[in-house]
């Protein structure tokens, strides 16, 4: 996964209608507020006749019973148990986010055998006959990846625990029959599209669940749980709509179908959103500023993934392959729209704006700003890309890849740049050690500065080679936010890293200019001074020339801000001094 932003944790999910929000509590009761003093009102339990819903009411409020429509009854030959939460012992509800799907399961090596029998006619005329089969109804189901589930069409239950396990079947069913019971005792209606989904855990103590609605694409359960349960984002502001939650609900239908694709075929609805969506993310990829779009996936990646998609045939023998292809696109859409608010008044446009009330801008410390100075303000640029790259906390793995692109070629001209140097430094040595050259004070401090040159010129070498051998591309953005999480200061930020990937160039540029000094002395130690500053005269006027122009295009700053800036550093050296 690109971010890396997944569905991993979350503290608050706030609902709320019209500004009045409704609080659902473990009691399943109902506190409406503004009603007189805030009685609460017990859903009824006793079976009612269907009526028809109310005109003008929203899905949300179908979906929540605030449009007054009453569940349909179903007719059972079993007693319908008091309505309690203990009817669900040994339940709990999960999210697909949560499955344990890829924790490896591993064999001991003493149990391989040494050879197998194969009886004639295998699977040509003979068909083996299991052992232990499971029950009757369930059906094996094998994932285009490789695991097995296990299927009962006509009660509509998938699971990935063993069904031909005794136990763990007995367990199955009985949960099963469990939830049917405590949905009939609240008058849930079964509905084609709807399935069980069902994870014990070790032991088959206790089972997580939920039920995934193909219909209205979305998961729920039968018992008010929440966020933290269920693992949801943390992100939620206070004024959360319902919107919102539903991008929740979908990417985790979505995910659902992805780990259980093979007996859910998609409509051609699903199929052309997928693709108009992809298409307007290239698009808007390439008409936006160069990675500020939100979208996971940049022009290139939405290109090769349509090419894929319509390469993908539309036949029944490959229906579980496109089906968990486009489930898995569809989850880590939703899972961006769901991080940038997408549909909410809060909805994040671009990448590098924030949804969250800005911080107070700490001052830098003494030492990050002398070093900006030292470092050619190099770490200045470093900084403010890196935090452009970490928005609210977020990471995308195509604008991360592309930063250590360019600082890979960054590295690389340090490398090139502090070669040359050394070159330059070493045959200077040499000229400066000729017999013909007489000694003298020029000549030391030339050969002082050149031997400065070229330690500088091997730190930025060694740096650069191994940054461009530590560097890695991201493959996931959970990688991304861990490595900036255990790089960031809690005083100094980022900017520590910064001064770091800063350091082959900067090293460079301050081995070039030891260098100049050293040509420099060296001509006065070779020549006459009146000599030496006639020749030296061309380079400083255009030196001149070349601030002058850059302080009319406000590139650098003018002989007033630079006294300016020397006294402030002054004054900030002589508090730093007097404090030590």
């Amino acid at each position: 996964m690109s971010l890396e932003a997944t569905l991993d944790n979350v503290d608050h999910v706030a609902l709320s209608y019209g500004g009045s929000s409704a609080s659902l509590t473990q009691s399943s009761q109902v506190v409406l507020p503004g009603s007189p003093s805030d009685v609460p009102v017990t859903p009824p339990v006793t079976p009612v006749t269907p009526v028809t819903p109310a005109a003008g009411c929203s899905p949300d409020q179908q979906a929540l019973g605030l449009d007054g429509t009453p569940a349909q009854a179903i007719a059972s030959q079993d007693p319908v148990p008091p309505y309690t939460l203990n009817a669900l012992d040994g339940l709990r509800p999960i999210s697909p986010s949560q499955s344990r799907r890829y924790v490896q399961r591993t064999l001991s090596p003493e149990t391989a055998l040494g050879k197998t029998v194969i009886p004639p006619g295998l699977f040509s005329y003979r068909f083996p006959v299991s052992r232990n089969p499971a029950p009757v109804g369930w059906t094996k189901e094998c994932h285009p990846e490789g695991q097995p589930y296990w299927r009962q069409p006509e009660k509509s239950v998938v699971t990935t625990a063993d069904m031909t396990d005794e136990a763990t079947a007995g367990a199955v069913i009985r949960w099963v029959q469990q939830i049917d019971t405590f949905a009939r005792s609240i008058n849930l209606p079964r509905r084609p599209k709807v399935e069980l989904v069902l994870e014990p855990e070790t032991g088959n103590g206790s089972c997580g669940y939920y039920f995934a609605d193909g219909e209205r694409q979305c998961i729920f359960w039968l018992t008010v749980t929440d966020s933290v349960c269920v693992g949801f984002p943390p992100t939620l502001p206070p004024s959360a709509s319902f919107s919102h939650t539903e991008n929740i609900l979908r990417q985790q239908y979505y995910t659902h179908l992805e780990y259980f694709p093979n007996h859910i075929d998609l409509s051609e609805n699903v199929e052309d959103m997928l693709l108009a969506i992809l298409a307007h993310a290239g698009i808007d990829g390439m008409t936006c500023l160069p990675n500020n779009s939100t979208f996971p996936f940049d022009p290139e990646q939405c290109h090769n993934l349509l090419g894929f998609l319509r390469n993908i045939r539309d036949y029944e023998n490959v229906q579980a392959y496109r089906t968990c292809a486009i489930a898995r696109l569809l989850s880590e859409i939703y899972t961006h729209r769901v991080i940038n608010f997408h549909g909410d008044r809060h909805a994040r446009m671009s990448r590098l704006d924030t949804v969250w009330t800005p911080q107070p801008v700490q001052p830098k410390p003494f030492w990050i700003v002398i070093a900006e100075c030292a470092f050619w303000r190099i770490p200045t640029r470093h900084h403010r890309a890196i935090c452009d790259l970490w928005v609210d906390r977020i990471a995308y793995v195509h604008a991360w890849n592309s930063f250590l692109d360019s600082l890979g070629l960054e590295w690389e001209r340090s490398i090139a740049h502090a070669v040359a140097s050394l070159m330059c430094n070493l045959l200077l040595k040499v000229l400066l050690r000729s017999w013909e050259v007489v000694p003298s004070q020029w000549i030391d401090v030339a050969d002082g500065f050149s031997t400065a040159a070229v330690a500088l010129a091997l730190v930025g070498l060694l740096s650069g080679v191994i940054g461009l051998q530590m560097r890695s591309d991201a493959v996931d953005a959970s990688e991304i936010v861990s490595f900036l999480e255990r790089k960031e200061h809690p005083i100094s930020g980022l900017s520590p890293l910064a001064i770091l990937f800063s350091v082959p160039f900067a090293a460079c540029l301050w081995s070039l200019a030891f260098l100049s000094l050293a040509t420099i002395t060296a001509t006065f130690g070779t020549t006459t001074l009146t000599n030496g500053v006639m020749s030296l005269c061309p380079a400083i006027l255009t030196i001149c020339l070349i601030y002058i122009s850059l302080d009319h295009v406000n590139e650098v700053p003018g002989v007033s801000a630079i006294l300016r800036f020397v006294g402030d550093a002054a004054h900030k050296a002589a508090n730093w001094l007097q404090n030590f």
